[in-house]
């Protein structure tokens, strides 16, 4: 897949590097994701940058793309932007976060060891966690040793 997306085009664009690292992710070719990755054209990488290439683009943020945002920050370590795109989400876009959404911080949190704060984003959520997501607390326990009951209270 690399060698015709690099035949094809002589300067590949942020977007279509985006996509291709997402594809070679999902594929489990981590080895050609971070190649594409390590390649592609960086003009800024903060969340400012993101938003006015959304903006200039005509691009409109939804639900599903704050999911795919969260969820890459998340696989990534980028703890402290996932957190600014999840409040962004809700105080920029006005995107009421969902399930999903939530799934993706405590995630997030979870694998950074941050255990404490998953929890307590769990008990701020305004929905009722379901077997995903205390799940995905417990597996943070039992990584980074906190093995008490977390469900108790």
């Amino acid at each position: 897949m690399l060698l015709h997306f690099r035949s094809s085009c002589s300067e590949p664009d942020p977007v279509s590097c985006n996509i291709m690292v997402a594809g070679y992710v999902k594929s489990g070719d981590l080895d050609n994701a971070r190649q594409m990755f390590d390649k592609m054209p960086m003009r800024g990488c903060g969340y400012e940058e993101c938003r006015c290439d959304a903006e200039s683009a005509d691009i409109k943020l939804n639900s599903i793309t704050f999911i795919g945002v969260l969820s890459a920050c998340c696989h990534s370590g980028l703890v402290e932007a996932g957190e600014r795109y999840f409040k962004s989400m809700k105080n920029v876009y006005h995107i009421q976060p969902n399930i999903k959404h939530y799934g993706c911080m405590v995630d997030l949190l979870g694998r950074a060891g941050r255990v404490e704060d998953a929890e307590k984003m769990i008990r701020s959520m305004s929905m009722k966690a379901d077997v995903v997501i205390w799940g995905t607390l417990l597996a943070a326990c039992t990584t980074h040793g906190k093995s008490r009951n977390r469900r108790n209270g």
